[in-house]
């Protein structure tokens, strides 16, 4: 008769909620959506559709969300909200209209580019914040709070400029190295098989 709701504790929750086995869905639901958009070519992505996407998919987001008290928390943590916000990131992925314009500033995609040390860091560093400041974790007043917020985020974009992307610069080509002895030729980025496939437009998108 228990009822997990966002402030429930318990191991078997805490198990669900941050074992990296319970969030392998999302790793490979993200991957079949990258790999599918280098797959569409450019003129089938729906390129019209991009704001519509975006606002529809944020808005049915708000919807579910606002009745989220119906809907069992389980649920709502993560699978269930997968293909919403895949309309969302696909709609953004298509970069037209006045809200990609905005997006793409150059101090919110440095944002987004420290997202994943933010991933990291957020929970270490705010538990370390508050042993520092005296607090309690559990009662935290705002101002604490947002001089706890901006450090975290200057710290994960300097940890993300220092250390991620020297990081990836030495790592990318060894693992472009092995991955041309592990995979077969006609599966790699150039080949004549991926060129046929993705077309330049397609194959050269990040995302």
């Amino acid at each position: 008769g228990f009822r997990a709701e966002l402030e429930s504790t318990g191991f078997w929750l805490n198990l669900f909620k941050f074992t990296p086995y319970t969030r392998w869905p999302e790793l490979v639901f993200g991957v079949a959506l990258g790999a599918l958009w280098l797959r569409v070519p450019d003129e089938r992505r729906g390129r019209r559709f991009a704001t519509l996407l975006v606002l529809g998919g944020a808005l049915a987001l708000a919807a579910v969300l606002l009745g989220g008290r119906r809907i069992p928390y389980t649920m709502l943590h993560n699978g269930t909200l997968l293909p919403l916000y895949a309309v969302v990131v696909w709609g953004l992925m298509l970069g037209t209209g006045p809200l990609h314009r905005a997006l793409s500033l150059r101090p919110l995609t440095v944002l987004g580019d420290s997202s994943y040390v933010l991933y990291l860091l957020q929970v270490p560093l705010m538990q370390w914040l508050v042993l520092a400041g005296g607090r309690r974790y559990d009662a935290l007043d705002a101002r604490f709070t947002a001089i706890a917020l901006l450090v975290i985020v200057a710290a994960a974009v300097a940890v993300h400029f220092l250390v991620e992307t020297r990081a990836q610069a030495w790592l990318r080509p060894r693992l472009e190295r092995w991955s041309a002895l592990l995979v077969p030729a006609r599966y790699l980025p150039g080949s004549s098989m991926t060129s046929m496939r993705n077309p330049p437009a397609a194959s050269s998108t990040r995302s």
